[in-house]
């Protein structure tokens, strides 16, 4: 039986304020359904070369939409960690409502423009 592919949506944000990373909108790669986040993430990384240059895959955090990313420093109960690597994309980033969010950190840019400078 083949895999299925479908396309999953996602958004990148800067992690420290919350924003749409350098004015990108929502944006999606073509994937097997079965992939998990850590494949997810190299998809990502391939179609944003240009702009996450210096950054490997490995450093994007991935949350479930962009109610979990804004819920990431919450102290209560309802704080939500990002995607596992080995976590199934399945149902996860359907349309662009329902969007992963990528996340960016902010440390990471600003040790990528002193290097440039």
């Amino acid at each position: 039986m083949a895999t299925q592919q479908r396309l999953i949506w996602y958004c990148l944000f800067d992690s420290s304020t919350g924003q749409p990373f350098r004015k990108t909108t929502a944006s999606s790669v073509f994937l097997p359904t079965d992939y998990v986040i850590d494949q997810f993430r190299q998809a990502v990384k391939t179609e944003n070369t240009s702009i996450l240059a210096g950054i490997v895959a490995s450093q994007l955090l991935v949350y479930k939409n962009k109610l979990a990313f804004d819920k990431r420093h919450n102290i209560d109960h309802e704080k939500q960690e990002h995607l596992k690597s080995s976590a199934q994309l399945k149902n996860l980033g359907q349309s662009e409502d329902e969007a992963l969010a990528v996340a960016i950190p902010s440390s990471l840019l600003d040790e990528v423009s002193e290097r440039r400078c």
